[in-house]
């Protein structure tokens, strides 16, 4: 569907799960989009990707972690940025390592209880995709 001046893009959005925590990554304050605010591994889909193809590179980029198929997955849903609707395609992958590389994506990241993950901070949707899983 098209809406006028508005831009639609498909992204991942990608629970890194170990022992019980779930992994959040600060986004920079001068992001493009949600600056400042505490996010899955996320990323667009790019030409020729497929969505969980596009959620393996953007887990390994974003944190050093290689991954295979993903655990689980949810069915995709919207989340609307000012001009920009983001196509969320939500994916749980279940990792033996708590190690993080992070890339310059993001700022920090923390492990999380994963019934601690609150709405406080958080990129639209997160709350809703772990508490879903």
């Amino acid at each position: 569907m098209e809406i006028k001046n508005v831009k639609t893009y498909s992204t991942v959005s990608a629970v890194l799960e170990c022992g019980g925590k779930v992994l959040l990554l600060r986004r920079p304050e001068d992001a493009h989009s949600f600056p400042g605010k505490w996010s899955l591994v996320s990323g667009r889909v790019e030409p020729g990707e497929n969505p969980a193809e596009a959620a393996r590179r953007e887990i390994e980029e974003e944190t050093g972690i290689k991954v295979g198929f993903p655990d689980a997955s949810q069915t995709h849903f919207y989340v609307r940025e000012g001009d920009v609707v983001w196509n969320v395609h939500p994916f749980l992958y279940k990792v033996s390592s708590d190690k993080v590389e992070l890339n310059s994506e993001n700022t920090d990241f923390v492990w999380v209880d994963r019934g601690k993950v609150s709405c406080d901070g958080l990129v639209d949707g997160v709350e809703r995709i772990v508490k879903n899983f």
